[in-house]
């Protein structure tokens, strides 16, 4: 069954963040939606146990320069805290505006087609969502009508000129396409929940037939057509969510739901897909990358979720090449990139399936490459103010749910994990050791940082000397066990040490981390 934690995503959603731009901003101390960091715990207990959101996150709230607090580090950590790296100064809000959108809502890209004939009811419609969940017999004819009556809906000109024009869904006119999208979205949902393989074999057939040619229609009614797609997590739509991030004249925003869609298609990456099958999507998301000039954070950070679901080392495995390796390293590492896309390219790393013709692979390279970004990562919650939706509390967050994964492996997704490859792969048992040595200062690092972003008063200096204590020890280890190699695997590229200072880590508005 698809993972249902997407069709969070409503249509409006998308919709107002895509429109004319992408814009992320910050939020004030007391949002409510903002995910909080891991609980405070025990040493003996590491913080990657817990399984924060980190959906939606915040802005952060930054220590403002000359403030007692910004003027006094720890002086148990003042000596050892790396040159190389400096607390970043924080931006409260980035704007992205992608130059295709345009284009997009071009008015004469409003196609209305027409409604079925007779006039398809509402108890029509309940009968159909009634079969979609097992409780009736298959009536093709009526699966027919219920999407093409949707699709009239989605394509309502009335209805898309009243939601630009800046009334938005407090005018009942724009209703229909709300209303035809969450209704098209829950046949799939339905169909799933009751393992009804001949409605959905029938329906996805009636929406590939009705709705792709929408995908080059209107903004408006492209991005609800899209999220149908996405939503049925079948294995019949994925030619089309592939043609999707493949298409240079897609917004973001369209990609980015397509990315979800294949996600909720191999469910995760516990669905099992032949290897033919998640090369060819392994591929499709790296080429996708590298067409894409200047991708936004959001839109890597998904890449990067999918291509460790798919677990794809290489592309062409007669090359010995293991691209999509490189493309996660090369996020990790690099410091100027959001945590959102370090971290999910850390997890992405620790659930590849590493085959024997690229063993020996550098198990240690990763390790000490994820350390590195806890440690950056570290350095930076300690210089900033705890309150209780900071942006502090979210990059706790974001450690906390994606290292664990990374070194630990996700239950149902065999040999997964940094600890089991390097067991599998008969890495040295020196080479083990300090991977498991990494991840328990890791963990405590992370722990550490629970507490301080938790801290109030007169702790919050005491917490953070604790945790700028800890990120120091780590540094410390990082460099002991940095390996002289800097190929993930023989003849590989070779990746350089960065130490610059992260940019302003800011809040996204949209994808479902």
């Amino acid at each position: 069954m698809p993972d249902s934690k997407w069709l969070k995503l409503t249509g409006w959603t998308c919709l107002v963040t895509t429109l004319i731009c992408v814009s992320v901003s910050a939020q004030s101390p007391d949002t409510k939606e903002t995910p909080k960091a891991p609980p405070a715990k025990p040493d003996s207990k590491s913080a990657p146990d817990a399984k924060p959101s980190t959906s939606n996150p915040s802005a952060p709230a930054a220590t403002k320069p000359g403030t007692a607090e910004a003027k006094k580090p720890a002086d148990a950590a003042k000596a050892d805290v790396p040159a190389t790296f400096k607390p970043p100064e924080v931006n409260l809000a980035e704007s992205y505006r992608d130059p295709r959108v345009d284009d997009a809502m071009n008015a004469d890209l409003i196609k209305e087609l027409p409604t079925p004939k007779p006039v398809f009811s509402q108890n029509e419609e309940k009968q159909v969502i009634a079969i979609a969940g097992g409780r009736g017999d298959l009536v093709t004819r009526s699966i027919n009508r219920f999407v093409e009556a949707k699709a009239a809906d989605l394509t309502n000109k009335k209805a898309i000129e009243t939601l630009i024009s800046g009334e938005g869904t407090v005018n009942t006119l724009v209703r229909p396409i709300e209303t035809a999208t969450k209704q098209l979205i829950r046949a799939s949902r339905d169909s799933n929940a009751a393992a009804n393989s001949p409605f959905m074999s029938a329906y996805v057939a009636t929406l590939i037939r009705v709705l792709q040619p929408q995908l080059k229609a209107h903004l408006v009614t492209r991005v609800q057509v899209a999220q149908v797609f996405a939503a049925t997590g079948s294995v019949d739509v994925i030619p089309i969510l592939v043609s999707i991030i493949g298409d240079e004249t897609q917004p973001w925003q369209v990609k980015l739901i397509a990315l979800e869609g294949i996600n909720n298609v191999i469910q995760g990456g516990k669905r099992s897909l032949g290897f033919s099958q998640r090369t060819q999507l392994t591929v499709a998301v790296q080429n996708m990358l590298r067409e894409e000039k200047n991708p936004p954070w959001f839109l890597e950070s998904l890449a990067s979720k999918l291509i460790g679901n798919l677990r794809i080392v290489s592309e062409l495995v007669s090359e010995r090449k293991v691209e999509p390796a490189e493309t996660l390293l090369g996020f990790l590492i690099d410091p100027a990139e959001h945590a959102e896309v370090r971290f999910e390219a850390a997890r992405g790393l620790g659930l590849l399936d590493i085959p024997n013709q690229f063993r020996p692979f550098n198990y240690l390279l990763v390790a000490t490459s994820v350390a590195d970004a806890v440690a950056q990562t570290g350095t930076q919650v300690a210089a900033m103010t705890p309150t209780d939706s900071s942006r502090a509390q979210q990059l706790v967050a974001i450690m906390a749910d994606k290292v664990s994964p990374s070194f630990l492996g996700i239950q149902g997704i065999l040999d997964s994990g940094i600890l089991r490859q390097a067991e599998v792969g008969k890495a040295e048992a020196e080479t083990r050791k300090a991977i498991d040595t990494l991840f328990a200062k890791i963990k405590d690092v992370v722990n550490t940082a629970s507490n301080f972003t938790r801290a109030r008063g007169e702790l919050v200096q005491a917490r953070r000397t604790d945790l700028q204590s800890q990120v120091v020890e780590l540094k410390k280890l990082v460099d002991k066990y940095q390996p002289k190699d800097r190929t993930l695997v023989k003849g590989g590229k070779a990746f350089e040490i960065k130490g610059a200072a992260a940019p302003a880590q800011v809040a996204q508005g949209s994808s479902s981390l």
